[in-house]
């Protein structure tokens, strides 16, 4: 249910419901310490009262004498003097005859000092009409060492006192729901405020549809909602990017099947003419055959890099490095031979045995740096792994070619680059190193050529081996 609701009512009745809490704590605090403190005026006076008389008492004089004789009523503080047994002894003009303490309470009283409330302390009017008052009461022995001397009690009104606590519980009966209200509408307010550019970029985001220039308004804070508007707008443009990168990766597999496409049905339109003799059929044929082989290995390509961009990192294990840099050497070491150059797996000190990936899609990647360095590279070439650096581990393919041009370096990486400036008069497909960039992404890295000391090309792709 409450996920239902929006953000902005949502933040107002968390910040009522603790402003609530707030207000009555404080209020019951507020409440508790008042009375505490009126109730401790009551019983100074009270305590002020019942020295004088015990005192008195104590120096001998009768309880007659000691007795105030001021008139009883609720803004007096009248006394009463009780025997051991309760027997009135002496008590204030206008005071009932009866005890104003019970048998229990004057066992108590008797044992130590006593406070009660009584709402019904009886007095006497001048024409002997009996009326009655709330009090509080106090009571304690003339003596804790001498069980024959009597007890005192005090007693005073204590109307005002609870008056002023009725008067406090209305006060905040009607001033808490009231500052609760308050301050719901102020939270309503400061919420609607805090969350308007929020409501803003929805509208902007809202009207953008596909690939667009257009970003979200981000508000000129350093809050959530302008680093949330930031974020954003970063993903926007690597979603722009990569409309673009797709539109142009469209683009160049478009251009490059419709040249063997054209090629291929050029061919078998001249060769279905007739005409032709043997030779020219023959030359016919072996051209259509090596348009389709390409084809086929640009599809192969295409789904390759697919793959290698769309497999989840839970799939990985544990990979030989040397046994795998072996492999990729073994398949590659007649080739180089047939042009007079050597492929060698060095060891490297620190270099890990083994590294998390997918073996095939590792293989694929370093045997595509082997080809490059074969067909662009020369002299012999290297294979090695580094010892891991900041979670990474390299596998490096290094020759002693010219090295890559500079024209070529910050975009050899990309889908359809060659070294060949025609397209007709290339040999692959453009693919390879885009394959060798997605594999290294995939593995948590990156991909990258530089320059080798002394000369040369140092071909590499990192995979990550701490999560």
């Amino acid at each position: 249910m409450i996920g239902r609701l929006s953000v902005r009512l949502r933040v107002v009745i968390a910040s009522t419901l603790a402003m609530a809490v707030v207000l009555v704590g404080l209020g019951a605090f507020l409440r508790v310490e008042v009375t505490r403190a009126l109730d401790a005026g009551l019983e100074r006076t009270l305590d002020g009262r019942l020295a004088d008389v015990a005192g008195s008492l104590a120096a001998g004089r009768s309880a007659a004498e000691t007795v105030p004789t001021g008139e009883a009523d609720e803004d007096a503080v009248v006394v009463q003097v009780l025997d051991r047994s309760g027997r009135v002894l002496a008590a204030s003009p206008g005071l009932a005859p009866t005890p104003l303490l019970t048998t229990a309470e004057l066992s108590r009283a008797a044992a130590d000092d006593l406070s009660v409330d009584r709402r019904d302390v009886a007095v006497r009017d001048d024409d002997g009409d009996t009326d009655a008052f709330a009090a509080r009461l106090r009571a304690r022995p003339v003596d804790d060492d001498r069980a024959d001397l009597p007890i005192v009690v005090a007693a005073t009104g204590s109307e005002d006192r609870d008056a002023t606590v009725r008067s406090l519980d209305t006060a905040l009966l009607v001033g808490v729901p009231v500052a609760l209200l308050l301050s719901g509408l102020l939270g309503w307010a400061l919420a609607a405020g805090a969350l308007r550019p929020v409501e803003a970029m929805r509208r902007r985001a809202a009207r953008i549809e596909g690939p667009s220039d257009e970003r979200l308004p981000v508000p000129p804070t350093r809050d959530e909602i302008a680093r949330l508007g930031h974020t954003l707008n970063e993903l926007l443009d690597r979603q722009a990017e990569g409309f673009r990168r797709e539109r142009a990766f469209a683009a160049d597999a478009s251009h490059e099947l419709r040249t063997p496409l054209t090629i291929l049905r050029t061919e078998l339109d001249l060769a279905g003419r007739g005409g032709r003799d043997a030779d020219e059929l023959r030359a016919a044929l072996a051209s259509a055959s090596e348009e389709t082989r390409r084809l086929e290995r640009l599809a192969e390509d295409l789904l390759v890099l697919a793959r290698a961009e769309a497999k989840d990192r839970d799939e990985r294990e544990a990979v030989r490095t040397r046994p795998l840099l072996e492999g990729v050497r073994d398949r590659f070491s007649g080739a180089f031979a047939a042009e007079g150059r050597t492929v060698d797996v060095l060891d490297a000190h620190g270099a890990p045995t083994d590294v998390p990936g997918r073996r095939g899609e590792l293989d694929r990647a370093l045997s595509g740096l082997l080809e490059n360095a074969l067909r662009h590279g020369g002299g012999d070439v290297e294979l090695r792994t580094d010892a891991p650096a900041d979670g990474l581990v390299r596998l490096h393919v290094l020759d002693r070619g010219p090295g890559v041009p500079a024209d070529l370096r910050g975009r050899i990486f990309d889908r359809f680059v060659t070294g060949a400036g025609d397209r007709h008069e290339r040999r692959g497909t453009g693919l390879g190193l885009s394959i060798v960039a997605a594999v290294a992404e995939a593995h948590g890295g990156t991909a990258g050529v530089d320059e080798r000391p002394g000369g040369g090309a140092d071909a590499w792709i990192s995979v990550a081996v701490v999560d």
